[in-house]
């Protein structure tokens, strides 16, 4: 079992005791109820998981090391085929059970993902289905031969440079151009919101056929 890609018993000689099994948190808005029993609903808000992480570790320092390392945001491996990217909630709880035996309790939020991102490359419009049961976050890199002013992809507008990709990264909320990864290329976009796949069939349409586009996310779990 690893933490960020390092293995938790070879690094901090711990081992996972439980991680609690959760789903996601669902808060339905609704609009109305009094005229019928049958309920209305608004917009419906997804929050991540809440679970509990219990690790058994037998030195102080391997647990100060641990928790260094989940202090920012970090990604659970529990050899189950998911990945989890999880941040803490509070601060964790240690409870010594005896000479060099202490009980490491934390809870966490937690967002349940394929380990592996989905990968969909196309030109025009397509039909993309979102492999998991949850809406994703994704990434387009939208790659052109001859700058596009104003290149749409559903309700992004955009400007493309000839042989320098736009990437607009729905994960981690970044847009910029593959040769300046560093430089904010916000001004050359204009969108709502950042882009995501809802459950299931998604369509994509484009404005520009001879556009190269690569959709990629991680399929996202209840």
């Amino acid at each position: 079992m690893k933490v960020n890609d390092i293995d938790i018993k070879e690094t901090f000689n711990a081992d996972i005791v439980s991680f609690n099994m959760s789903v996601m948190q669902i808060e339905n808005n609704i609009i109305e109820m009094d005229s019928s029993y049958r309920v209305v609903l608004g917009q419906q808000q997804m929050k991540p998981q809440k679970r509990k992480l219990v690790i058994d570790f037998y030195s102080e320092d391997d647990i100060s090391n641990f928790t260094a390392e989940i202090s920012s945001v970090f990604l659970l491996d529990i050899e189950d085929g998911y990945m989890y990217q999880c941040w803490l909630t509070d601060t964790p709880d240690i409870s010594q059970e005896g000479i060099k035996a202490f009980t490491f309790t934390a809870d966490v939020y937690a967002i349940k993902q394929k380990k592996d991102m989905t990968v969909v490359n196309f030109k025009g419009n397509k039909k993309i289905t979102n492999t998991g049961n949850c809406e994703a976050e994704v990434i387009f890199k939208l790659s052109s031969n001859s700058s596009i002013s104003d290149f749409k992809i559903n309700d992004i507008t955009c400007e493309l440079k000839a042989g320098d990709p736009l990437i607009i990264d729905g994960i981690d909320k970044k847009i910029y151009y593959e040769s300046e990864p560093d430089v904010s290329a916000f001004d050359f976009a204009t969108m709502t919101s950042f882009p995501r796949l809802k459950r299931g069939e998604n369509d994509i349409t484009t404005s520009d056929a001879t556009v190269d586009v690569s959709i990629s996310y991680y399929p996202v779990f209840m």
